[in-house]
């Protein structure tokens, strides 16, 4: 029986060469780890890396080592230093993660090493490599981790285009991740202009003027509360004499009320800081919903997460028109009150903290509508409660703006992956002998 691998060779254009990595290779090396017990093989100029260093890498190259050894802890073990645009690639426990080295490094036993031949681009195996995680999976075998031995790394077929079709493959593929590692910085930025922003609009709110009312300048604008310094104006009030109620879903055997179909029944998976996440829903019958009216949340509802990530709130949105939840904190608010602004407090350092104070620093206990009813909230007057999250809104909603153009170019990059190194989509290529 064929693997999904012999079909993907069978499938290759008929001009590209399908060969073993160790003929294309001019050394395929292993890794090693010196002895820690001796601290003359560490600290050293050998940079030294390990498969966990790879699991979040974002680079095609790895630039820099969480660890380096000397010379002679190198000349002591198994580790080899291999060459600048080596391809490392995971082969024990993880599989399958794989960077170019920017620099000459030694690695762990955790790798097998790809120093390509002249037959093959560098970066055009970094990404043909993405591709062949399946296949290193089914040759890896062990009981307590799966491994590859270097035999069976070495008998790993690939396909191998003429140089100038690999070159042009591996810059149109890096172009599409160079978008994405850009448009990811750019989340980055935001979300850390959000996090000022937010603290300094429910510091220091919002003007008449639509301006930040500064301390500094204006000092008798504000004065020293429970919750540090605050606009003078303000209320402090405990959550729960700002909401009508606060009450909590489903906590007792919820499985016994999950169908395969009806109404959506929210988990604490589904709630986040940036709003409710309808995917990966359960559900329950019409008639479990209206038996369990207490727990039924509807739009403009806030829903808090009780454990793992407590704290964790979103707004019911009106596109949610009826639903239920299980072990979720459900904060209805008040009069003076707007749904969006409690969320905003409460995902943000000052009402998070008070969150994470109550649970002792151990984020896996519960956070309960008790806790809930305590917390204290800085209280402006409903229009300025509204600009407040006009303004937070505002910024999110270019942070997700730019994940959704991460998420089109991955989807991109997916296509562009699976027919460029195929050969389903031939590249134009510029004769490199007449250029």
């Amino acid at each position: 029986m064929s693997s999904t691998h012999d079909r993907y060779l069978a499938e290759l254009p008929r001009d590209w060469p399908r060969k073993e990595l160790g003929q294309i290779c001019s050394q395929i090396v292993s890794g090693g780890t010196p002895s820690r017990s001796n601290s003359s093989y560490w600290g050293g100029s050998v940079p030294w890396v390990t498969p966990g260093e790879l699991t979040h890498l974002r680079a095609k190259y790895l630039s820099s080592t969480d660890e380096r050894i000397t010379d002679l802890g190198l000349a002591s073990s198994g580790a080899t230093l291999v060459p600048s645009d080596s391809l490392l690639v995971t082969t024990r426990a993880t599989l399958g993660s794989v960077a170019l080295a920017a620099m000459p490094l030694a690695t762990n036993q955790g790798f097998k090493t790809a120093v390509f031949g002249p037959d093959v681009d560098p970066s055009f195996g970094y990404h043909l490599f993405h591709r062949l995680k399946p296949e290193l999976t089914r040759r890896a075998s062990g009981t307590t981790f799966l491994e590859i031995s270097g035999s069976q790394f070495e008998q790993v077929v690939v396909p191998v285009p003429p140089m100038p079709e690999q070159r042009r493959i591996a810059e149109i593929l890096d172009a599409v991740d160079d978008a994405v590692r850009s448009t990811e910085r750019v989340v980055a930025k935001l979300e850390l202009m959000k996090q000022g922003l937010v603290y300094d609009l429910l510091t220091r709110g919002i003007d008449e003027d639509g301006g930040l009312r500064d301390p500094v300048r204006s000092p008798r604008q504000f004065a020293e509360t429970a919750l540090g310094l605050l606009p003078r104006e303000w209320s402090i009030a405990r959550c729960g004499d700002l909401c009508r109620e606060i009450v909590v879903g489903i906590v007792i055997r919820p499985t016994q009320w999950y169908a395969s179909a009806g109404v959506p029944v929210l988990r604490s998976a589904n709630v986040r800081e940036d709003g409710i996440d309808m995917s990966d829903l359960m559900f329950m019958t019409a008639s479990s919903h209206r038996a369990l009216a207490k727990s039924a949340v509807s739009p403009g509802d806030v829903v808090t997460v009780r454990t793992g990530y407590p704290g964790t709130t979103a707004v019911i949105p009106p596109s949610v028109a009826e639903a239920n939840c299980v072990d979720i904190i459900i904060s209805r608010a008040g009069p003076l009150l707007l749904p969006h602004y409690l969320s905003t407090w409460v995902n943000a350092p000052i009402g998070k903290e008070q969150v994470l104070a109550k649970q002792g620093g151990l984020a896996q206990q519960h956070f309960n509508v008790g806790e809930m009813k305590e917390l204290l909230v800085a209280l402006p007057r409903l229009g300025e409660q509204a600009a407040i999250c006009a303004r937070a809104d505002a910024i999110q909603k270019q942070i997700v703006a730019e994940r959704k153009l991460i998420h089109k170019l991955a989807l991109l990059k997916d296509g562009l992956t699976t027919d460029l190194l195929t050969g389903r989509v031939r590249v134009s290529v510029v004769d490199e002998e007449t250029a």
